[in-house]
């Protein structure tokens, strides 16, 4: 009964170590190296305008990789591009290269057709992650975020916010939501719905906007995961039984 909650919560604590090792890793890099790596960035998105954008878990969409993608940003050589933090659902993962089974299974994934998400005018990076999971939330509660609600991006230790702008619900094959738009700055946050079934997708774009104030209160959702909170007391509880009932048994045994 207790290991998809046990199964959660030590998978928390990996995307947290996994978010603190990139971040300890981008902030020792020389800044003529990361320099380079952002422009390097910034060049594959120019390279992308005008291409098609196919549904990465479709059979036969179309999809296929860009040259070089897996290059580019790959600051430990894992696959590891940036974090996504959307503080009103207390989501905070780690963003990596790709949308395979393997990458989703360990937080979320950026799909390669679409630009990395470094900002600027003309791009659109899609994030995707997981709904369902039994041990992992990851996007579970992304169809609790509303307009205006705001996400941040931080890539190489630049942060970049982002307003919610449109939710919408779509068929896999109706990619237009997901295009690049003029010389706006989107991106947009996708997980498969409803549950169990996974027939469409759910998107939620948001568009650049300034950062918040530090300090700033964030609006959050107050029954965001209390099935975990519960859970943990669960699993506290237990332990605690069981040491109370082995001690028990030890004195028992020591008095015969």
């Amino acid at each position: 009964m207790l290991y998809p909650v046990v199964g959660t919560l030590l998978n928390e604590r990996s995307f947290t170590d996994a978010v603190g090792r990139y971040e300890e890793q981008a902030a020792a890099l020389p800044e003529k190296e990361r320099q380079e790596m952002l422009a390097a960035a910034h060049a594959y998105n120019d390279s992308l305008r005008g291409d098609p954008v196919h549904d990465p878990f479709i059979p036969n969409s179309g999809w296929a990789q860009p040259e070089g993608y897996d290059d580019v940003l790959d600051v430990d050589g894992a696959g590891l591009m940036g974090v996504v933090e959307v503080p009103a659902i207390g989501v905070r993962l780690p963003i990596r290269h790709g949308t395979s089974d393997e990458v989703l299974a360990h937080g979320a994934g950026h799909i390669p057709q679409t630009s990395l998400p470094v900002g600027g005018p003309g791009t659109h990076a899609v994030i995707t992650g997981h709904t369902g999971l039994p041990t992992a939330r990851l996007f579970d509660d992304l169809s609790r975020l509303e307009v205006g609600d705001v996400f941040v991006v931080e890539v190489l230790g630049e942060r970049h916010a982002y307003t919610v702008d449109d939710v919408r619900v779509v068929e896999p094959d109706e990619v237009d939501a997901i295009r690049i738009d003029g010389n706006r700055d989107f991106v947009t946050l996708m997980t498969c719905t409803p549950y169990g079934v996974n027939s469409h997708r759910l998107l939620v774009r948001g568009e650049a906007c300034e950062l918040p104030a530090e300090g700033a209160p964030a609006p959050f959702r107050p029954d965001v995961l209390p099935w975990i909170a519960g859970g943990a007391v669960a699993v506290v509880a237990v332990a605690v039984g069981t040491a109370v009932a082995f001690r028990a048994a030890r004195r028992r045994r020591g008095r015969r």
